[in-house]
């Protein structure tokens, strides 16, 4: 975690390659100073982990706790969470106090979310709990992580017979955020521990579906694959035009909306019906086609492809688009209302307002699916998107899920107190700090226990902590474009969550290097 323990403190050697040797003065005055550090760190921690007040950083929360008289019994029910820094897993009584029902096989998929994007502690503690599911799981175990269905192929073929490596399997997902170095070693553990299981299958899927040029590709890719003939590959064509012709008519309508006058919705209503019965007619000539040297399995998949593209015609929907990005404004959501009513009574509708998030879900629960009835998922993504809780006009694909699945889908969110993380506003890449938070945030109460990582199972609350928590706390929520002057999320911790790991003080991931995918067109 960011703040090491007694035994993490003298690591590494004391003298380096290429480094002149340490006198033996040198080195026993380090030996000296070693003691007294390692000495001084036993005396901060008392002996369920958690750091004494006022000891190495911990200080104590100022103010009365926004619990009351329940803090005490915050403090007896969050368990603490160490790290075995050489295994990168929860030391063993950390992992027994766990809730039971991560590991129950009535879960199906465990959502592991993260308060914010480019954070090294949040991202330590989620591996952690990936590792231990995985140590514990008989049938195949999905990773499904909050990024493109067609970028996922390099991390699975690396984790399935070690083709490539996991930094470039990452790299070429879309998300910066999970270029990191915490993700890149999970992924590393968990091909060795496939190495040491050959029995254990691990599968890494994303389940997101917004790169329709990438899908595309994609869909020709899986043609050739499924020994599908030339009419196949003239609906692929259709397929084609009719996405661009969409594209076209979306993107002329957002410049209307851009000035906000009438529009006429017709023609992009028109373009993505095209589109999606060519689409319709490619599933149809995929699943008839040999398929040469295919498993069932993997004729699924590929045919899933076809549905990914169904999702991103829905997603690039201009009036959803708009009230994803500018619903928040009064001026933008009176338009969009405005609107609504005359596109209803020609029956136009437009594309569901939550349609990335219900997509991700269906794809979430099609994968885990497809690798058999004793397959688990774990899905890495964004606190808004596993959390539970239904919204009234976005649902996150937490919400998806519970309703598809009841108690088969369980929600680990992730909270902190302060510190550091990565954000990138205006496209570019920054640390921004967060100083502590105040007492209308959960973490303050959380913060006062002085332990550096806790879980609090949500489904195990009574008496009075039952009470305090009945009602919201404020939340961070930080997306990859952090803006300070952004309300907090607010909301009750049980309607979102199943279960909160809280961190009292983090800092920034470590991205890999990586450079952008050059434009389209690029050499």
């Amino acid at each position: 975690m960011g703040e090491p323990g007694p035994a993490d403190r003298l690591g590494g050697g004391l003298s380096r390659e290429g480094e002149a040797p340490l006198s033996l003065a040198r080195r026993a005055g380090l030996r000296a100073l070693g003691a007294a550090a390692l000495a001084g760190s036993l005396a901060a921690f008392r002996a369920d982990g958690t750091r004494r007040p006022g000891a190495d950083g911990c200080g104590p929360v100022p103010g009365d706790s926004p619990l009351g008289a329940a803090q005490g019994d915050l403090e007896a029910a969050m368990r603490p969470l160490l790290l075995d820094r050489a295994t990168g897993r929860l030391t063993p009584d950390s992992a027994a106090a766990l809730p039971a029902w991560i590991f129950s096989p009535a879960t199906k998929i465990v959502g592991l979310g993260e308060a914010t994007h480019g954070t090294k502690e949040i991202n330590e503690v989620r591996a952690a709990i990936v590792l231990e599911i995985a140590a514990r799981t008989e049938g195949p175990l999905v990773f499904l992580i909050e990024d493109e269905f067609v970028r996922a192929a390099a991390l699975d073929a690396y984790l399935e017979n070690g083709t490539g490596d996991a930094a470039g399997g990452l790299k070429a997902l879309r998300n910066i955020w999970w270029k990191n170095r915490e993700l890149a070693t999970l992924m590393e553990r968990l091909r060795a521990l496939r190495l040491t299981r050959p029995d254990l299958r691990i599968v890494f899927r994303g389940v997101d579906m917004q790169d329709i040029d990438r899908i595309l590709a994609r869909l020709a890719e899986v043609a050739q694959a499924l020994g599908a003939g030339p009419a196949v590959l003239a609906d692929l064509s259709a397929v084609v035009a009719d996405t661009e012709a969409y594209a076209s008519a979306a993107t002329e309508m957002l410049k209307v909306y851009a000035r906000r006058p009438a529009f006429d919705y017709a023609p992009i209503v028109a373009a993505r019906s095209r589109a999606l019965a060519a689409l319709a007619r490619l599933r149809a000539a995929f699943a008839a086609a040999p398929g040469p040297g295919l498993s069932a399995r993997e004729r699924a998949l590929h045919i899933h492809t076809v549905r990914v593209a169904e999702q991103s015609l829905w997603r690039m929907d201009p009036l959803a688009t708009a009230n994803f990005v500018f619903g928040d404004d009064p001026r933008v959501k009176a338009w969009l209302d405005g609107i609504a009513a005359p596109i209803a009574a020609a029956d136009l509708a437009p594309g569901p307002w939550d349609a990335r998030d219900g997509a991700m879900a269906e794809n979430a629960e099609a994968l885990v699916a497809l690798e058999g009835p004793g397959a688990r998922g774990v899905f890495w993504a964004h606190n808004g998107h596993v959390s539970h809780e239904p919204r009234p006009e976005e649902k996150p694909a937490g919400a998806f899920l519970r309703s598809r699945l009841g108690e088969g889908y369980r929600a680990v969110g992730t909270e902190f107190y302060a510190g550091s993380f990565l954000s990138a506003p205006g496209d570019r890449i920054r640390t921004f700090n967060l100083k502590a938070s105040p007492p209308s945030y959960f973490a303050n109460a959380a913060a006062r226990i002085c332990r550096q990582a806790g879980m609090l199972d949500l489904t195990d609350l009574s008496g009075d902590l039952s009470r305090a928590l009945a009602r919201p706390f404020d939340l961070h929520s930080i997306g990859g474009d952090y803006d300070p002057s952004r309300r907090p999320s607010r909301g009750v911790l049980g309607e979102q969550f199943d279960g909160l790991v809280f961190l009292r003080n983090t800092s920034a991931a470590e991205l890999l290097p990586w450079r952008p995918p050059k434009a389209a067109g690029g050499a």
